[in-house]
């Protein structure tokens, strides 16, 4: 059973896939001619292979978690070196572990969460995964993340009560937050929005999308 697909954006013929059979391990495949013939990784697991992400700007820099790690690749996926998962001194272990993006502008800028329910912490390495350094935390878990190519601006999608959070790495201008109160009082789709540490909360989770 194939979980995921990753195409290579430059070469239509090349692709990666990640498989989630019943009681066989789970590997990552590449395939170089459309699908005719696949090469594992190597990075065979009995456990689930949680995520992989191609980088936007390095379309040959994967990154992968797995029940045994993180690993990422520089070479489209047909080899595969461990990262680090967490800070220094963090007991994160790969079940609690999730990439969620890359930075569009930059391989090496990685986001992840560490899932310590019911609350996550946002991590982001600068070094390709090797160390890593917390955000914030939140109130629940992650499931994706986007950040804009001058990583000032990110948003959060969470699949607890629907949440969904805006927030920023840096101050935003007075103009667009007064706006965004605005937005929310008028019942635009946002349930959280986070602005340097500030909150506002929407009256209704159950319109949220």
């Amino acid at each position: 059973v194939i979980s995921q697909l990753l195409p290579h954006p430059e070469r239509p013929d090349e692709v990666l896939a990640t498989t989630q059979p019943l009681g066989i391990e789970n590997e990552v495949f590449l395939s170089e001619d459309g699908g005719e013939t696949w090469t594992a990784a190597g990075l065979a697991t009995t456990g689930r292979i949680r995520r992989i992400l191609r980088a936007p700007s390095d379309a040959d820099r994967i990154y992968v978690v797995t029940a045994n790690g993180g690993f990422t690749s520089v070479d489209g996926g047909r080899r595969f070196n461990p990262f680090n998962l967490g800070p220094v001194g963090a007991e994160v272990d790969a079940v609690s572990f999730d990439l969620l993006a890359v930075a569009p502008s930059d391989p090496l800028s990685v986001y992840a969460a560490y899932v310590n329910f019911p609350e996550s912490a946002l991590l982001a390495s600068n070094d390709g995964g090797q160390s890593w350094s917390t955000l914030f935390t939140l109130e629940d878990i992650p499931d994706s993340l986007a950040v804009d190519a001058d990583r000032q601006f990110m948003l959060i999608s969470s699949p607890i009560m629907g949440r969904r959070m805006f927030t920023t790495l840096k101050p935003i201008p007075r103009l667009f937050s007064t706006l965004c109160k605005i937005m929310i009082g008028l019942n635009y789709p946002f349930l959280i929005l986070e602005t340097h540490g500030v909150l506002w909360r929407h009256p209704s989770l159950s319109s949220m999308l």
